[in-house]
């Protein structure tokens, strides 16, 4: 990747490291925590105030019999590297995340709300989902005591759901196609024509993340009809879904995918195939996922610890080398991306959460106009 790397990603495995040196399964204390070095422990979690709290949540989830937290989301099949951090400092209580979304979401959690044998404990998603989850009162109204640095527009009315992570949107390319240089330099740059039948885009006519994105466009003013139609004159590939999209771009079918998410792309750059990402940091976009303990968590201790952690630098570091942002402040950018203050310097406005599965639709009925997959 050409972009300057923070050189804070190193540091922040580091920290983790070290804390798990701490805490944990190899621990002395009877609560998990090590009397080796109780200090580094705590620094890992805000602080020794924040750590007791935490070790008081653990010991109680401990004596309740506790062992398991579920999470839901569309995002849960990343986070896996993250939450074993997670059980390494507390190893009495097992993390799995549930990759489900859309339809299958929904029905999940009014099934689950309905019968009362709830499953699920935590909820991570776009706005659309968690503000859907919110309006059906699946979110409960738990306040955590580690995100108080969390600004007031990142939490909602009532503070039902708060703001976990960001997810980056880029440029996906193929570099044995394509070099940095050539490829738009800001997202408006794709209505070219030099551009015609070089990209892949995900089914412009459905929800998705590239019409999430346009949408946004669409909502700040930086594109109107005429430049819907000109890149819908492009002569693009599409795809049913991201996966598709990417795999489009790296077996060399597309040149590149213009709005992607880089968590997207990161497995097969981890993978050594011909692919790269460009984040371009004129009106950038950063799509927050947000989080919820939902009504009628099962293991209330286990879940409100679990929950917490999250939050805590530790995990906020941990989700961050899965490639998302974290935004707790000083957590580490993701491996070859911005600083979050830098990615963040120019960025494009985003619906309210409120607003952004409307704003979608109303994107739709123009793109569906031109468009054609």
């Amino acid at each position: 990747m050409k972009l300057k790397h923070t050189g804070k990603v190193a540091v922040g495995v580091a920290v983790i490291a070290v804390a798990l040196t701490g805490c944990g399964a190899g621990g002395d204390g009877a609560d998990g925590s090590s009397n080796d070095d109780p200090v580094a422990g705590a620094e890992a979690l805000g602080g020794e105030e924040i750590a007791a709290q935490l070790d008081e949540l653990y010991a109680a989830a401990q004596e309740a019999g506790e062992t398991s937290v579920i999470a839901y989301g569309p995002g849960e099949q990343l986070y896996g590297a993250a939450y074993q951090t997670f059980m390494q400092r507390y190893p009495d209580i097992s993390v799995t995340g549930e990759y489900i979304f859309g339809a299958e979401l929904s029905t999940r959690l009014e099934q689950e709300a309905a019968s009362g044998q709830n499953v699920g404990s935590i909820l991570t998603a776009g706005p659309p989902a968690v503000n859907a989850a919110n309006g059906a009162g699946q979110c409960s109204a738990y306040e955590p005591f580690t995100a108080e640095y969390l600004d007031s527009d990142l939490i909602s009315e009532g503070g039902t759901y708060r703001a976990l992570v960001g997810y980056p949107f880029g440029i996906g390319y193929n570099t044995d196609l394509i070099s940095e240089a050539d490829l738009p330099q800001t997202y408006t740059d794709l209505s070219d024509p030099a551009f015609s039948g070089q990209f892949v885009l995900n089914d412009p006519t459905t929800v998705n993340g590239t019409t999430n994105t346009m949408a946004a466009m669409w909502a700040d003013g930086l594109i109107d009809e005429a430049w819907v139609a000109d890149v819908g004159a492009q002569d693009s590939l599409f795809r049913t879904n991201a996966a598709l999209a990417t795999q489009a771009v790296a077996t060399g079918e597309a040149a590149f995918d213009p709005f992607t998410q880089y968590v997207t792309f990161k497995q097969s750059i981890d993978d050594g195939l011909p692919v790269d990402f460009y984040f371009p940091l004129e009106n950038a976009r950063i799509e927050y996922h947000y989080s919820c303990v939902l009504e009628g968590a099962p293991n209330s201790n286990a879940t409100e610890l679990f929950y917490n952690w999250l939050f805590t630098p530790e995990g906020q570091e941990a989700l961050s080398t899965t490639g998302v942002y974290g935004i707790r402040p000083d957590t580490p950018s993701p491996e070859g991306l911005p600083s979050f203050e830098e990615a963040t310097a120019d960025l494009m406005a985003s619906p309210a959460v409120a607003e952004a599965g409307a704003t979608t639709q109303q994107f739709l009925e123009v793109a569906r106009q031109y468009f054609q997959p």
